[in-house]
Order: C-alpha cells, then sequence, then structure tokens
C-alpha cells in the first residue's frame, strides 16, 4: 500500500505530494508545465480513498447545508411545541435565531476579511454549530433552548456566507457557471 503525504495550496495553483518511504518529491504547478485546470481536477488518491475536486467538496458542502436547513428549520417549531412551548416562546426562539444571524453573520465577515482567515472561521464555525446544535437534544427548558440558540446562531450564521465565497473562489474565471 503506498501512502503519500499531500500539500495543496489551490490559491498559489500547485499541488505537492511525497512518498515518505522513497523521498520522491514532485510538484504540480505552472512553472513544470502543468495547467491550472488540471491542477484542480487532478484526483489524489490516500490509502486507497480518492480525495474529491474542489468543485465537489463546495457541491457536498451546498447539499450538507442545504439539507440540515431543510430537516431543521420546518421541524424545529413543531419540537418546539411538542414539547410545551407557548406560541410566543417559540416565536421568541426564531426571532432571537434570525437577528442573531444577522449581526454575526456581519461580524464574522468583518473578522475574515480583516484578518484573512476566512478557511479557518468557515471549519470551526462549521463544527462548532454542529455540535451545539446537538445540544437541542438534550433540553426542553426554553432558558437554555434560548441561550443555546443565541450561541448555535453565532457560530452558524457565517457558513453560507463563506461557502459562497468559496464557490466564486473556485470558479475563478468561469463565475458564470455558478448553479451548474
Amino acid at each position: 500500500m503506498r501512502m503519500f503525504s499531500i500539500y495543496v495550496n489551490i490559491s498559489a495553483q500547485q499541488a505537492i505530494f511525497s512518498r515518505p518511504f522513497c523521498g520522491e518529491r514532485r510538484c504540480l504547478s505552472p512553472q513544470n508545465g502543468y495547467d491550472a485546470r488540471s491542477i484542480n481536477t487532478v484526483t489524489f488518491h490516500v490509502s486507497g480513498l480518492a480525495m474529491i475536486s474542489d468543485k465537489n467538496a463546495i457541491r457536498i458542502q451546498y447539499f450538507l447545508y442545504f439539507g440540515a436547513m431543510g430537516v431543521f428549520l420546518p421541524y424545529f417549531n413543531l419540537y418546539c411545541l411538542e414539547i410545551g412551548f407557548s406560541g410566543f416562546q417559540i416565536g421568541t426562539l426564531s426571532a432571537v435565531r434570525a437577528a442573531v444571524l444577522i449581526i454575526f453573520s456581519i461580524l464574522w465577515g468583518l473578522l475574515a476579511d480583516r484578518k484573512g482567515i476566512r478557511r479557518p472561521i468557515y471549519i470551526l464555525c462549521s463544527f462548532a454549530s454542529t455540535a451545539l446544535w446537538a445540544l437541542f437534544l438534550f433540553t426542553t427548558d426554553f432558558r437554555f433552548m434560548l441561550v443555546i440558540t443565541i450561541i448555535y446562531g453565532a457560530f452558524y450564521a457565517p457558513i453560507i456566507s463563506f461557502l459562497e465565497a468559496f464557490a466564486m473562489d473556485v470558479l475563478g474565471k468561469t463565475k458564470h457557471r455558478y448553479g451548474h
């Protein structure tokens, strides 16, 4: 079984991969005769599993985002009704979630733009919002649900805007193909 360690730098359009056992190192870059399209569409095999291309990674992220939202949004209010919340409490949770999403998407965006750390923030927010969402399953108290909603919303807020920015980065000069 061949093992590869892979370094991929998409912004510089190069991929360096090496075999640790034989010391071989190869660089796919424009300087070595590879164009950006061939670099972005190379499929790497690591321990028998294929790594996916950037475009497919974006597609999967969109599927997961809208799939989670499609499960959460229509049924969360029904879940709250089932555990005994009043209409006012359910409306409060929904309104607070919307307000938190608006405020924190702006704050995360400012931080990402000023520090240039969009990808780390995206990864942090994806994992944090997933973990925080799971906390909804462990309480039926309105106050805890409200706190969870605020914290969860703060981490969930930038995910779609950052995903849109990543999609535009991956599309590059072919931005007109967005949605295809």
